[in-house]
This record gives structure tokens, C-alpha cells and sequence, in this order.
């Protein structure tokens, strides 16, 4: 072995052992994609203009139905409600000054939209209860009570307190059949009643079972007006 060999050596691998320290020890760049998880998680930020415009109108899910509006039509149902229990009447003088409160709040509210959804609430409710009408399973009264209902609170939800009060109807209707012990024969009487209908091809036969004296009349205030109610406390305007 040469003499200076082992320190060559020696010094070649204390060399190479200090050149892996001093690497090691030398801190690392920071990549510019490094954070790029963290960057991701924060949330972009949101410009003047990405906001979607909230619609308005008396029937808009984003917008909350005013006071005035829900306390008139409270009211309102309350009093055709113990109107139509009391006398099975409507007056039409009610029912027409709950249209004009209807109309002219949502117009002072939102404009010519609310104007234009009042409209429609009111025509879409007539029209619904056009034909139950003019079988006889609905009196004119509540048929425009509901059109009152349609002007405070728009198409969409006079249609769903609408349909919610039929369901309602028809479940009071057979309890209180059930009750005098005229269900079975009261559900005979009706496929009986659909049967001539469908043979016949006229709508007579339903207009007689209306009218028959051993009809079992029902104020359809009252479901009506709760399944409106039930409709503003689900919170369905928002």
C-alpha cells in the first residue's frame, strides 16, 4: 500500500461525507406547486359581479312574502271561514276586496312583477276550480276565495294550498262518511257515477250525485283555508 494512498482515500471519503452534509443541510427550494393544495382549499374570491340577481315577484322562492301581505291574508281565510260555517256563504264583497289588497300590495312591493304574479295566482286558482264548480263539488264562493288567495300569494303557492286543501277535503269526506256509516255505499255510488260517465260520455251523472239531497255538504272553506296555512307555516315562500 502506497503512504499517500490511505490518505487519499481518507480524504476522498471525509471529501464525498461532508459533500452529502453540506447538501443535506443546504435548505430546499420551495416549488412554486407546492402549496397547491392549500391554495386549493381556500374559497376563489367572489367579484362585484358574479352574484346572481335575485328574482322578484310575489311567487319568487328567494324573495320572503311581506307582512302586510301575509297578515291580509290570514284574515282573510279566518273570516271566510266562520262566514261559511255560519251560513255556507261567501261574500262576494270580501272576497273581491281581498283581490284588490292582493293586487295592489304586490304591485307596491315588487312592481310590475308582483302585479303580473297576483294575476296569475288568481286565474290559475279559477281555472283549477272551474271544473269541480261546475260539477257541483264546489261552490262559487270558494272558488273565488281561492282566486283571492292566488292574487295575495301567486300562482305557485295558491296552487299547492290548493292541492293540499283537496287532500284534505276528500280526507274529512270520508272520515264523515265513515263516521254514519255511509262509506261503502257512498264509494259504490261513485264507481256507479264513473261508470255512466264513461259510458254515457256525458258529465250528468256527476252533476245528479252533486245534487242529490243525501249528498254530504262540506264548507270547503275550511280544508281549503288550512291547507293554505299549512302552506305559509312550512315556510313553502321562500
Amino acid at each position: 500500500m502506497e503512504p499517500g494512498a490511505g490518505r487519499y482515500s481518507l480524504c476522498g471519503v471525509t471529501d464525498r461525507i461532508g459533500l452529502r452534509r453540506r447538501t443535506s443541510a443546504t435548505p430546499k427550494r420551495k416549488s412554486p406547486h407546492s402549496d397547491w393544495r392549500s391554495q386549493s382549499r381556500q374559497p376563489p374570491e367572489r367579484r362585484g359581479g358574479d352574484d346572481p340577481p335575485r328574482r322578484r315577484g310575489a311567487d319568487s322562492e328567494a324573495t320572503v312574502i311581506p307582512f302586510p301581505i301575509i297578515a291580509t291574508l290570514l284574515s282573510f281565510i279566518s273570516l271566510c271561514v266562520v262566514i261559511d260555517v255560519r251560513s255556507r256563504r261567501i261574500p262576494n264583497a270580501l272576497s273581491g276586496c281581498a283581490m284588490l289588497c292582493g293586487a295592489a300590495l304586490n304591485t307596491f312591493y315588487f312592481g310590475g312583477e308582483g302585479l303580473v304574479a297576483s294575476l296569475s295566482g288568481l286565474t290559475a286558482a279559477v281555472v283549477v276550480l272551474f271544473g269541480p264548480f261546475a260539477l257541483g263539488g264546489v261552490g262559487a264562493g270558494d272558488v273565488k276565495m281561492m282566486g283571492a288567495v292566488g292574487a295575495l300569494l301567486g300562482p305557485r303557492l295558491a296552487l299547492i294550498g290548493l292541492l293540499v286543501g283537496m287532500v284534505l277535503g276528500g280526507l274529512i269526506m270520508t272520515v264523515a262518511l265513515a263516521r254514519r256509516g255511509r262509506l261503502e255505499e257512498k264509494l259504490a255510488a261513485t264507481i256507479s257515477m264513473i261508470a255512466g260517465t264513461a259510458v254515457t260520455r256525458s258529465l250528468s251523472p256527476l252533476k245528479r250525485s252533486a245534487a242529490e239531497q243525501s249528498a254530504v255538504a262540506l264548507p270547503y272553506s275550511v280544508p281549503l283555508g288550512i291547507g293554505t296555512m299549512a302552506v305559509l307555516a312550512m315556510g313553502c315562500w321562500r
